[in-house]
């Protein structure tokens, strides 16, 4: 039985045009599952890769036996962690999927809920590496600026995100309309944001990087603009030697944001592919490599090799910049708004010969 790379589409598609870039560039086989006829993967190179195209939003156990005819028994697929959603129902349902012939690279269950849990992580990453939260805030006695947090990402189907509150109206309106027990309030920092973006195999391997975000669209949704950049002051063999011990393995993005007066918050933990890793295949395909060879494949690939140091790698989204009233970090302050544009445009994720038809529409 050969092995192919199972990736879904139609969410997170920034990550999955890297992983498809990635995967090419090793030679390594993959196949993709379409979101819709209108899915926008078949406006690029990959759409022959498409093996399924799926006819309703649902995700059960249904979806999985038809990827699994419409692929080939022939296939052992490997399913790749690209949205929060659907790691909750691969994780939830695992013994199922692997008797269909579908490999899990994933953590048990409870490790991985402990990371992607945001009430839970906050005392998980300060007890592994000493990095501490915000401060929390009684659920009564906030005020703003500040910030309410699931307990848990997913709940009851439904994909949670945090709610940034900038005036006491707001937080009044959030607070009268959340469950206490089910959200958590944080104090609101500013400063400059990092991401810890990595790799750590079963056999407590790691590859990572640092990137060093610019922009990023208002509410603390997605980062627009970044470059490599340099550790803030974690230690991170003690991180990622952290993680090994917990049981933890496969992809890991931790984001942290720096005070000025050189305080580092931690601020939430990914463990799955995230937006910008077109980042990770330019500025650390070792990274990629050892995913790759966490699935037991052997690696042929044309990846230029480079250390983060020898040049900076730049990732943007120039669509995802027209949002009204970016964020801008103190690391963009030394650029004008047209120097910023001309980065946006220039190192567009989308701006690639295999993706050109997406440029400035996605």
């Amino acid at each position: 039985m050969t092995k192919t790379f199972l990736i879904f589409t139609g969410h997170n598609e920034r990550a999955v045009v890297a992983l498809c870039r990635a995967l090419s560039s090793r030679s390594l086989p993959f196949c993709l599952i379409a979101n819709s006829e209108l899915d926008p993967i078949f406006e690029t190179f990959w759409a022959p890769y498409v093996s399924l195209v799926r006819s309703n939003c649902y995700v059960d156990l249904s979806l999985f036996e038809q990827v699994r005819r419409s692929v080939g028994k022939s296939q052992e697929l490997i399913y790749c962690p690209t949205t929060e959603f659907m790691n909750a129902f691969v994780l939830k349902n695992r013994k199922q999927l692997e008797f269909l012939g579908i490999r899990i690279i994933l953590p048990p269950a409870n490790v991985y809920d402990q990371l992607t849990s945001k009430s839970r992580s906050t005392y998980l990453i300060r007890d592994i590496c000493g990095l501490t939260p915000p401060q929390h805030i009684a659920w009564y006695d906030a005020l703003a600026p500040c910030v309410f947090k699931p307990n848990v990402n997913v709940l009851d189907g439904v994909v949670l995100y945090p709610i940034l509150c900038f005036s006491q109206c707001k937080v009044s309106e959030t607070r009268a309309r959340l469950d206490p027990d089910q959200w958590f309030v944080q104090e609101y920092v500013e400063g400059q944001s990092y991401y810890l973006c990595g790799y750590l195999s079963r056999n407590a391997e790691f590859q990572f990087y640092w990137q060093t975000n610019l922009m990023q669209q208002p509410n603390g949704k997605s980062i627009v603009l970044a470059r490599t950049g340099t550790n803030p002051g974690l230690d991170e063999s003690r991180f990622f030697n952290g993680l090994t011990n917990m049981g933890y393995f496969g992809p890991i993005m931790m984001e942290i944001i720096e005070e000025p007066n050189g305080q580092l918050n931690f601020i939430e933990i990914n463990p799955r592919f995230w937006g910008p890793l077109q980042l990770a295949v330019d500025a650390c395909p070792e990274m990629l490599d050892l995913y790759a060879s966490d699935t037991e494949f052997s690696i042929k690939t044309n990846s230029q090799r480079l250390t983060t140091n020898s040049r900076t790698c730049w990732y943007a989204w120039s669509k995802g910049a027209q949002m009204h009233q970016c964020h801008i970090y103190p690391a963009a302050y030394e650029f004008s708004g047209a120097q910023l544009q001309k980065l946006l445009n220039n190192h567009d994720v989308y701006r690639r010969d295999d993706t050109k038809g997406l440029q400035g529409r996605l």
